[in-house]
């Protein structure tokens, strides 16, 4: 991957640990730490929170909102979803989300016309081209997820599995 097709700096939130930092920089691009309370510098990003929050998540049944005047009475006995659940219901949400027109988005040819963010990266892809950029096998490394533990003399446990040991898994008390 190469660093020419990236933008020259990201900015991360202070607070989060974001092991992506590493694989940015390895690529040449600047990590710039964003200002702590100001969505101002992300706003983008806090921009499609705002929209997945008042476009999808207030639709969720027991969602609570962000005012506790809002709420209604009993979301707390409402239906609940499993972390995959609400991965598929917000993944059939943005193909209908990416779908539907957007008054913001219009074709520089028929600004009359408001397009869907699918038919706007087609009509910008035709105009600037797309330029595939391949992963490394070291790229696909990095973008896999760190989990942090300890090695034992009696070897590493993961997700309270035990470890193995002559080809067999040992019997966990816990």
């Amino acid at each position: 991957m190469t660093s020419d097709k990236l933008a020259s700096a990201y900015a991360l939130e202070r607070r989060s640990p974001y092991l992506a930092r590493d694989l940015i920089e390895t690529l040449g691009v600047s990590v710039q730490a964003a200002p702590p309370y100001t969505p101002t510098a992300k706003g983008i990003v806090e921009r499609t929170f705002g929209t997945i929050n008042t476009l999808f998540c207030q639709h969720l049944p027991g969602y609570t909102g962000p005012n506790i005047t809002q709420r209604g009475p009993g979301t707390h006995l409402e239906a609940r979803y499993t972390v995959p659940q609400l991965q598929d219901l917000l993944d059939e949400w943005l193909v209908h989300y990416h779908h539907r027109p957007h008054e913001v988005l219009r074709h520089p040819v028929l600004p009359r016309a408001a397009l869907t963010p699918n038919q706007m990266w087609a009509a910008l892809i035709s105009v600037a081209g797309h330029v595939p950029v391949p992963l490394t096998g070291n790229d696909y490394l990095e973008l896999l997820p760190v989990r942090w533990t300890a090695i034992t003399e009696r070897g590493i446990r993961l997700y309270r599995r035990a470890p193995v040991t002559g080809g067999r898994p040992e019997r966990s008390a816990a």
